[in-house]
């Protein structure tokens, strides 16, 4: 015997015990926070519609909105992928709670945005 899951022929020992994952949560709780996450995408893509139309409105409709569009939203989806990646690691962290913070922020921030872009072409 090798000590692993395999014996010394190389078939898997059946005496080893091996942990089967188990659900975490009933499935009404993970249809609702697919649904959670449903509605977190479409209001991102939702977000990034107006925000290249404000864009549009103040700088004309050119490759350059267009740019500074996709490319802050692919940053923010790399930076929110690094911080999710940094607190998924402790176990005990809320992060159903940081990631409704996070998407008050966001929201908070995108009303915020169309009054700085108003002001920005009233100028």
């Amino acid at each position: 015997m090798s000590g692993g899951l395999l014996s010394d022929n190389g078939r898997i020992d059946s005496s080893v015990p091996v942990a089967v994952p188990r659900s975490v949560g009933s499935s009404r709780e993970t249809r609702a926070l697919s649904i959670v996450f449903l509605a977190s995408g479409f209001s991102a893509l939702l977000y990034q519609i107006v925000w290249q139309r404000s864009l549009f409105a103040i700088y004309g409709i050119n490759i350059e909105a267009v740019t500074v569009v996709v490319t802050v939203f692919m940053v923010g989806l790399g930076v929110g992928s690094l911080g999710g990646g940094a607190v998924s690691r402790n176990p005990w962290r809320p992060t159903l709670a940081l990631f409704g913070a996070v998407e008050l922020a966001i929201g908070a921030f995108g009303v915020g945005s169309l009054r700085l872009s108003r002001w920005a072409r009233a100028q």
